[in-house]
């Protein structure tokens, strides 16, 4: 079974987080009725102990402090709303917690909103082709926070 995050916090998208969640809920789902293991486990991650930012009705879907959550498989970063380098600097300790999630092991997809307004670590409304790289993802998310230009 492989481990999800979505990453949840006040400044997120929260579409771009439940529609990556719907996917995963419904393939679990699939699994379930045809009796095979299920292929995720699907959390919510976040900075505070307590989820007051999203709330699911799933048996499929857990939720979690990043403290709690110590070897995820894939981590699902959400788009956000406001400006790109202040939303960055507010969110550092994700950021070092994707890094260091990242060193060891886990796979990071950022997930991109290409609406104006909505910031990305790619930069407002910069699509990014399916095929870009975890390792690739990262490193921009990071250099992002660290310089303010992607």
């Amino acid at each position: 079974m492989k481990e999800i995050a979505l990453i949840v916090h006040e400044d997120a998208t929260l579409s771009t987080v439940t529609g990556a969640m719907d996917m995963l809920i419904h393939t679990n789902n699939l699994f379930k009725q045809t009796a095979k293991p299920l292929p995720f486990n699907i959390v919510l991650a976040g900075e505070k102990p307590v989820n007051n930012l999203l709330t699911v009705s799933s048996p499929f879907v857990s939720y979690c402090s990043f403290e709690q959550l110590k070897h995820p498989d894939l981590i699902i970063v959400p788009a956000f709303y406001g400006e790109r380098t202040a939303t960055l600097e507010k969110h550092r300790n994700i950021i070092k917690w994707i890094g260091k999630m990242y060193s060891q092991g886990a796979e990071v997809a950022p997930n991109v909103q290409a609406s104006r307004g909505a910031g990305s670590c790619h930069g407002e409304g910069s699509p990014v082709s399916a095929g870009t790289r975890a390792d690739n993802a990262v490193r921009r998310f990071c250099a992002v926070h660290a310089t303010g230009r992607a």
